[in-house]
């Protein structure tokens, strides 16, 4: 790359760059960056869609809206980057101030930051949980608006939809759904941009209308014999051992236990691990885990032998 980082420059070191790595640019579907102005003309120059890097955003939200001064707002960008960096030195006093601000506002235990300058604003748990921080950011003087949308507010919301609604099957492979129109949608597999806001047709998007309500969609033999019993269930060529806790369509969403070790010994992890897993990947129904203690369990023999099977 050359010294002079411009626009132009940049871009033509990435097609370089996507040359000499064999990279096919056709198979391209965005770049990931920050809101520098040279990187922004490069992906123009190039034509390539740019997505602003997540924690990038995250980090000029938590800026714009606390309601310090610039100056202060200039020493805790410094100390970000002091934690970023992994600095030798105790942050600026500056960066102190602003950062004990921030704990005093949660309560948090204070420390010392020179004792370890590196773990300081980690262990301190200024903003320990992301449901803080949406406490914290939303009643600060700012245009930006910001939503909290809980655990219980999806666990009502899911229970709130009518048996009667059709199922998308597939959804573990989903990786865009758009819409138009309310209760339509359209889905597909791989995402694509290219029309944005408009809905291309690249890659068969599929459409869904849950307007067409069934009479009646009675519970299938999967639904009926799953629900609430002790499966085992393949994972990346992997047993696990869970709990069924529904089943929707043609996949079961199932609270795996976490094995300790090799030994015949699972425990419930914390926080739960629950996925969505195919019927296909159910390799077997099983007795529900005999207790070892008041944390652990143990597989019934023949369970453990199917399960040694899988693991082999």
């Amino acid at each position: 790359m050359p010294e002079d980082h411009t626009g132009q420059n940049i871009a033509d070191g990435l097609r370089e760059a996507l040359a000499e790595w064999g990279l096919n640019e056709g198979k391209l579907v965005c770049i990931t960056t920050d809101n520098a102005a040279n990187i922004k003309l490069a992906d123009e120059i190039n034509g390539w869609l740019r997505l602003q890097c997540f924690g990038h955003r995250l980090h000029l939200a938590i800026e714009h809206a606390v309601p310090w001064k610039k100056k202060k707002k200039k020493g805790l960008g410094s100390f970000f980057k002091v934690i970023a960096d992994k600095a030798a030195g105790p942050p600026p006093q500056e960066d102190q101030v602003i950062a004990l601000e921030i704990q005093s506002y949660f309560q948090a235990e204070t420390l010392d930051p020179e004792e370890d300058p590196l773990t300081w604003w980690r262990d301190a748990k200024a903003i320990p949980t992301a449901e803080e921080l949406y406490n914290f950011l939303k009643d600060q003087p700012s245009s930006i608006k910001y939503f909290w949308i809980s655990e219980e507010d999806i666990v009502k919301y899911d229970e709130s939809v009518p048996t009667n609604v059709p199922a998308v099957k597939g959804t573990l492979k989903i990786h865009q759904v758009t819409s138009e129109e309310p209760v339509v949608i359209q889905w597909r597999e791989i995402s694509c941009f290219c029309a944005r806001p408009l809905i291309c047709k690249c890659y068969e998007p599929s459409p869904a209308d849950f307007r067409n309500l069934s009479e009646d969609l009675p519970s299938t033999n999967c639904q009926q014999d799953l629900k609430g019993k002790f499966i085992m269930v393949r994972y990346e060529s992997k047993p696990f051992v869970g709990q069924v806790i529904q089943v929707v369509g043609e996949e079961v969403e199932v609270s795996c236990m976490q094995q300790l070790g090799e030994k015949n010994v699972f425990t419930w992890p914390h926080p739960p691990d629950i996925l969505f897993y195919y019927e296909s990947d159910v390799l077997h129904k099983i007795s529900e885990p005999e207790p070892l203690n008041s944390c652990h369990s143990k597989l019934m023999t023949d369970d453990w032998k199917h399960f040694q099977a899988h693991t082999a």
